[in-house]
């Protein structure tokens, strides 16, 4: 979908999509983090993320593969990491040599509405 850019809204609010009749806000993560974003991106794909009555979509480089994991493979999240950014962060998971982050989406969604 074609994100359609909102004027003055917040710098990491990209714009917004329709899907399926639904009006979905889509927030750069890697801004609101204060993550280099320098980079230009190929092809954006967009993840959508809800908890009870919030959605939004969170642009990502790429998508792998999706995968249910259970909660008992979630570690805590490492000391060294910023206290602000771990906020955002349920645990990582080890998984073939990668660490993966997993998000608490249900706080990250409650952050960005304001």
């Amino acid at each position: 979908a074609e994100v359609t850019e909102i004027p003055n809204t917040s710098p990491y609010v990209k714009g917004v999509i329709s899907r399926r009749g639904v009006i979905i806000p889509i927030l750069d993560l890697r801004k609101y983090l204060g993550f280099d974003d320098s980079q230009p991106r190929k092809k954006i794909r967009i993840i959508i993320v809800g908890h009870k009555h919030s959605m939004a979509g969170l642009p990502v480089d790429s998508v792998r593969e999706v995968e249910s994991v259970s909660s008992d493979k979630v570690t805590p999240v490492p000391q060294f990491i910023k206290r602000g950014k771990a906020e955002f962060l349920n645990g990582v998971i080890e998984q073939n040599d990668r660490f993966i982050s997993v998000l608490k989406t249900a706080v990250l969604l409650e952050r960005l509405k304001t």
